[in-house]
């Protein structure tokens, strides 16, 4: 419940300023694999994978921010909600432009198997990866996300995909 809060909250502040804004902004769809490092919650490594959404806002040509829900499609009950600043790199009419993040994940787990079986961390995310257009007012991305947790847990890799529709 914690985190559907967090996550409209945010959301909606994200939606007001964009909406207000200027400079373009976008909602799309995500997919993802998360794995996840050795815990003291669970035994071994956990790998899920993940669709959602995610809306944002370019401030220029080379910042943008933006919001994230995904959830797992299998059988845990795995949430993941990020805030994310992109830093475009190179020219914005190149067919493939690189850039870095950074920014702050949260993310619950409501597995039975798990000690305790309900568990959330907040974690620190850096990452990088490549856009391109396809076509009018959308976008195709992917990336790779190395998120750092504080505590004895080993730190987390994701992978994924987005497909965003830009909005002037």
């Amino acid at each position: 419940m914690k985190i559907l809060k967090i996550l409209l909250t945010s959301f909606l502040f994200v939606f007001s300023a964009t909406v207000s804004a200027e400079g373009e902004w976008y909602v799309g769809a995500t997919s993802g694999y998360y794995g996840l490092g050795k815990s003291d919650h669970w035994a071994g490594d956990v790998a899920l994978s993940q669709v959602g959404f995610q809306a944002g806002r370019y401030f220029n040509d080379d910042v943008s921010i933006e919001l994230g829900y995904s959830d797992n499609f299998s059988s845990e009950a795995f949430s993941i909600m990020s805030l994310s600043t992109l830093f475009w790199l190179g020219d914005y009419t190149s067919e493939y432009r690189p850039y870095f993040l950074i920014g702050y994940n949260s993310y619950d787990v409501d597995q039975p198997s798990f000690n305790p079986p309900n568990y959330s961390a907040n974690q620190v995310m850096i990452g990088g990866g490549v856009g391109t257009d396809m076509g009018a007012n959308f976008q195709l991305r992917v990336e790779g996300r190395y998120m750092v947790r504080k505590s004895v847990n080993e730190d987390d890799l994701a992978i994924q995909l987005s497909i965003n529709r830009f909005f002037d």
